[in-house]
């Protein structure tokens, strides 16, 4: 297996941290608290449309892949991806995924990506 690739929505989330601070504070508590390397600064972008943020996309490149949060302020929705060819900690992602945006509504998947039999290969789980 190349690696682990988690794949998170949360709706109905508080409102204060959908903003590119929260953006960021999210890449790097994941980063620290799942033991990871970041290997470039944390890149927050933000869309507007008629003077609000439409939405907020945030990408921190690590020495194991990448993490990434994009949010969408007015539909309260944040969307997270963790790809690592190491292995990390899925409960503690998930908590501090929670703990930032505390979304009402959750769903993930996990997807083991690569494979010894065929490169490439796609094993989806949970």
């Amino acid at each position: 297996m190349l690696g682990t690739h988690w794949i998170a929505e949360g709706t109905g989330c508080q409102g204060s941290r959908l903003e590119a601070g929260g953006c960021q504070s999210c890449l790097l508590e994941l980063c620290r608290r799942l033991g990871m390397t970041a290997v470039s600064e944390a890149q927050v972008h933000e869309q507007d449309a008629a003077g609000t943020p439409s939405s907020i996309a945030g990408i921190l490149l690590i020495a194991e892949s990448h993490i990434s949060v994009h949010i969408f302020p007015s539909d309260r929705v944040v969307h997270v991806d963790v790809f690592s060819c190491g292995a990390f900690d899925l409960p503690t992602a998930r908590a501090v995924v929670q703990e930032h945006f505390a979304p009402t509504r959750w769903s993930e998947q996990c997807v083991d990506r690569g494979g010894s039999d065929e490169a490439g290969s796609v094993t989806k789980r949970r």
